[in-house]
């Protein structure tokens, strides 16, 4: 929607949900029928036909389920179904068997305008080689995740001087807001979970006293002018 996703002065949001993290990506299932691999058409289609309703780029998974054979691991390939082109895409939580790929979550940046649809082939080939989509830069103190719109920094490890979650965010050349933690964790584990050319993503988890966990799951995606941020607590 236009008008929503102008009231963000950088575009940056942080969209909490407790107790779900992005790794457990609610993604639709596909189950992909017999010759999928000649190519298995998906369409996303706008149904709403307002003129002031138009989703800009943003961040789509589907769960897919390969069948029993399965594919060698860089034997996918997705291609817009207009011009024929090769699409970025990632793949997640990946499910292997014998050395085929059996289940996997894709991982596409599409928009949908007013009006409009989408369409994309998923079919068998050999994987084309994608550049990262995120830069990501490490110093003692911060883990730094720039698309080339934002930038969001990270702690490094519990001995950095600020562990907020989010130590600072803005664009790639100018700062515009920076996190604070008051609470003291006994532990900071801080891991990568993925990058690729769709998405970088990290998880913290904290222990403080009292057997209490906070742990938050930050993902970047290649050109969105915002970060997916979860977080559970318990």
């Amino acid at each position: 929607m236009r008008s929503y996703f102008n009231k963000f002065l950088l575009g940056f949001a942080l969209m909490f949900a407790a107790g779900r993290l992005p790794a457990q990506d609610q993604a639709t299932n596909i189950l992909l029928p017999a010759g999928w691999q000649q190519g298995f058409k998906v369409t996303l289609r706008d149904e709403l036909h307002h003129p002031d309703i138009s989703w800009p780029a943003g961040h789509i998974s589907y769960r897919l389920n390969f069948g029993a054979n399965g594919i060698a691991p860089d034997g996918l390939r997705i291609k817009d179904a207009r011009s024929g082109k090769d699409l970025i895409f990632q793949l997640s939580e990946k499910e292997l068997k014998k050395g085929l790929l059996q289940r996997a979550i894709l991982h596409l940046i599409t928009d949908l305008p007013y009006n409009s649809d989408r369409s994309f082939i998923i079919s068998a080939g050999k994987t084309p080689i994608s550049e990262a989509g995120i830069t990501i830069t490490q110093t003692s103190e911060t883990i730094t995740l720039d698309n080339g719109v934002i930038r969001i920094s990270l702690p490094a490890s519990e001995q950095a001087k600020n562990i907020a979650p989010v130590v600072s965010y803005g664009r790639p050349q100018s700062l515009l807001g920076h996190g604070q933690l008051n609470l003291k964790p006994l532990k900071l584990k801080v891991e990568a979970l993925a990058k690729g050319p769709v998405y970088a993503g990290y998880v913290l988890n904290y222990d403080f006293a009292g057997g209490k966990h906070y742990r938050v799951n930050i993902r970047l995606v290649k050109g969105l002018e915002f970060a997916e941020i979860t977080e559970q607590m318990s």
